[in-house]
């Protein structure tokens, strides 16, 4: 159960309009617009569309803008950490309230603030007390400026989170005792959205094949009016898709519920979408970005390099900093030795440093065999510590030495905390793909 959630419903039964100790500084200003006239989009790319591009909302938004593979996989892994980053319960206050723009029964907000969120992800600083609340302070802008377009399309996905999470009826209505199920029931209702996504029901058909966008011109504004046109109670959408949740008794498997129910939330979803594709616009516009020139990875963060077939990720052994220190696989815990800087060296090859230690990602002895370790070393600028990125079909990477052509490879396959990194001929395995998940800027 979401303790946000609950915490603005108790809220608001002792009749609390607003969050005293969390002031939301413009809220007294705001009017409701409604969903601006749809535009369609220019043209369709020709890219073909893949399974893979299924996984989420931005994923779509993002490919029917035309945007490289490239761009539309950082940004679609990207907006998946908001609710990572921001989980826990030493974040229960960034998690709920981040997360959520809840309009109570009289149509006043009352709780959340994903307007700023989405705002100073792209646009750096609100002018608000709190501002600005980009991850790490920094935004689309503040990279886009610095003429590092990797991290500014990261940013920007991340962003892309707030705006379809408001857009959901859940994240958009204050309960009271008479739509309380929305508290025992949200986590149902997001399985059965989730269960239905790419199987069943197949709602990403109906974002996918709808070419529309909503314009946007204020990202705020964007936020309120999302939220008023979902919320239960100021839009007949909201309450449709609640209402006939409710009727169906909570379904959460695949192909259930009722005509009505999938028909609402198809149209719910398809909304979302068009404001995020409308926030896509706006920041590519604004910061002048349509341009790719191609780009693999950014100098300026840190990152964690997550395995595709365990989840864990590249760590040094018991954070040492000595050479010959063992590089292996570990569950995440946010430490120095599991954040990585990735520097170019020469065209297309990168020496991989360690943030704790300073030292490098090295293959032992300058082997070219099969199964030789990885460990980290001071850097000397042999071939033995230069990396290819090469980017698979899935948006994951491989991670090649330049001396003997090998990939970086998990031994074994295992998915057990300290297996070890090697490096192995290339043969498509998913322990010999990564991710790369931005932690912690360089400067």
């Amino acid at each position: 159960m979401r303790w946000g959630i609950i915490i603005s419903c108790v809220l608001l039964v002792v009749g609390c309009q607003q969050i005293v100790d969390q002031p939301e500084d413009v809220e007294a200003e705001i009017q409701f617009l409604g969903d601006p006239v749809p535009v369609k989009l220019p043209v369709q790319p020709a890219t073909k569309w893949t399974s893979w591009t299924h996984y989420n909302i931005t994923a779509i938004c993002a490919w029917q803008w035309g945007l490289a593979a490239n761009r539309v996989n950082l940004m679609r892994f990207a907006s998946e950490l908001p609710d990572e980053y921001q989980s826990g319960i030493d974040n229960l206050y960034n998690q709920q309230w981040s997360h959520a723009w809840l309009i109570n029964r009289w149509g006043n907000w009352c709780w959340g603030d994903a307007d700023d969120d989405l705002h100073d992800n792209i646009d750096q600083y609100s002018g608000e007390t709190e501002s600005p609340e980009g991850y790490c302070g920094r935004s689309a802008k503040y990279y886009y400026e610095r003429g590092d377009q990797y991290m500014g399309d990261w940013y920007l996905g991340y962003a892309l989170h707030y705006i379809e999470d408001v857009s959901l009826v859940l994240h958009s209505t204050c309960p009271d005792f008479t739509t309380s199920d929305m508290l025992s029931h949200h986590q149902d209702f997001e399985a059965w959205v989730h269960n239905n996504l790419t199987a069943g029901h197949m709602f990403i058909d109906s974002i996918s094949q709808d070419w529309y966008y909503y314009p946007v011109d204020d990202l705020k504004q964007a936020v309120y009016d999302a939220a008023y046109g979902c919320c239960y109670w100021t839009s007949e959408l909201g309450k449709r898709v609640w209402d006939a949740y409710r009727a169906c008794g909570y379904p959460t498997a695949t192909g259930t519920g009722s005509a009505e129910l999938v028909q609402a939330t198809a149209e719910m979803l398809k909304r979302a979408a068009r404001y995020a594709k409308g926030v896509i616009k706006y920041t590519l516009d604004k910061y002048n970005q349509w341009q790719y020139d191609g780009y693999t990875i950014s100098s300026n963060f840190y990152f964690r390099i997550k395995a595709k077939h365990s989840g864990k990720v590249i760590d040094v052994e018991s954070g040492s900093t000595d050479d010959g220190a063992n590089i292996i696989q570990w569950s995440w815990h946010g430490d120095d030795n599991q954040q990585w800087l990735f520097v170019e060296v020469e065209p297309g090859y990168y020496k991989i440093v360690a943030k704790h230690s300073g030292k490098v990602m090295d293959v032992a002895n300058g082997s070219t065999e099969d199964g030789a370790n990885v460990l980290q070393w001071t850097y000397h600028g042999g071939d033995n510590q230069r990396w290819q990125l090469v980017s698979t079909a899935d948006g994951y990477y491989q991670i090649i030495c330049k001396l003997s052509g090998k990939a970086i490879d998990i031994a074994g396959g295992s998915t057990d905390d300290g297996a070890n990194v090697i490096q192995w001929s290339p043969h498509g395995g998913d322990n010999q793909k990564f991710r790369f998940d931005p932690i912690s800027p360089k400067d």
